[in-house]
C-alpha cells in the first residue's frame, strides 16, 4: 500500500508539471502582446476603413430614393395574396381569343369579337375585306371602303341617267331634258333650242320653230342685208 501511495503522488506531480507547462505556453501564445500585434488600433482603423458601414450603409445603396421605387414597384400589386395583379384586373384580350384580323373589345371583364366596319366573315375565326381593287367587283360594281358598291349611288345630278361602265358611273342628261347631268337636268324649253348654243351658222340668227312634222327645232336664217347659207355662214351683200 505504501508503495501504491508513492506512485499516485509521483503521477499527481507529473500531471502538475504538465499542466504547468501547458499553461505558460498557452498564456505566451495569446498574450496582450499578441493580441495587440494583431489587433491593435492599427489594425481596427484598417479593418473600420476597409470595411466601414458607411460602404454597406442603408443610406448608399438603400436610401429614400430607393425605398420609394420600391415601394412603387411592389406595393399594391403585391397586397392582394402577394401577386403583381389580381385576377379580377387582369385584360381577358391578351390571351388573343378573336380570330385573324378581328377586333377585341372588354365589356364587363369579358372579351367581345367582332370585325372592323365593312369587313367580312366571323370574328371567331378570320374577318377580311370584300375588296381591295375595283377588278375585284363585278362589272357594275366598284370597290368603295373595301366593299362593292354601286358606282352609281350619289354620282349624278338630279334627273340624270347613270351608266356603269367598266366599274365607273356615266352621267348623262336624257333625249329631252338638258343641264348638266353631274348637277341637274332639266326639261328642255324652246328658248333651249337656240340657246346657249347656237347651232346656226356664222351671223345667222337663230328662233325657235317646228319642223314640216310639227316638232320643235331651231330655225336659222340670216339677217337683213345679209346672204348665203344660214346653217354655216351669212355675209354681207
Amino acid at each position: 500500500m505504501e508503495d501504491l501511495s508513492k506512485v499516485l503522488t509521483w503521477t499527481l506531480v507529473v500531471l502538475q508539471g504538465v499542466l504547468m507547462i501547458s499553461g505558460q505556453h498557452y498564456r505566451e501564445e495569446y498574450s496582450p502582446r499578441y493580441r495587440t500585434v494583431e489587433y491593435s488600433p492599427q489594425y481596427r482603423t484598417e479593418y473600420r476603413s476597409e470595411y466601414s458601414p458607411s460602404q454597406y450603409s442603408s443610406r448608399a445603396e438603400y436610401s429614400p430614393q430607393y425605398r420609394s421605387e420600391y415601394q412603387s414597384d411592389y406595393s399594391s400589386q403585391y397586397r392582394n395574396g402577394g401577386s403583381s395583379s389580381s385576377s379580377s384586373s387582369r385584360d381577358p384580350c391578351l390571351e388573343n381569343p378573336c380570330g385573324q384580323g378581328a377586333l377585341c373589345e372588354v365589356r364587363n371583364e369579358v372579351a367581345i369579337c367582332k370585325c372592323p366596319p365593312d369587313y367580312l366573315g366571323n370574328a371567331f375565326t378570320r374577318c377580311y375585306p370584300e375588296c381591295t381593287s375595283h377588278e375585284e367587283c363585278a362589272g357594275h360594281q366598284a370597290c368603295f371602303g373595301l366593299r362593292c358598291k354601286d358606282p352609281c349611288a350619289g354620282a349624278c345630278g338630279r334627273n340624270a341617267n347613270c351608266n356603269v361602265n367598266r366599274h365607273k358611273a356615266v352621267c348623262s342628261c336624257p333625249k329631252d331634258h338638258t343641264g348638266h347631268p353631274f348637277d341637274e337636268c332639266r326639261p328642255f324649253t324652246p328658248t333651249d333650242l337656240c340657246y346657249p348654243r347656237n347651232p346656226c351658222g356664222t351671223n345667222a340668227n337663230c328662233q325657235p320653230g317646228h319642223d314640216n312634222s310639227g316638232k320643235e327645232r331651231p330655225v336659222c336664217t340670216c339677217p337683213t342685208g345679209y346672204s348665203g347659207d344660214p346653217l354655216r355662214y351669212c355675209y354681207a351683200v
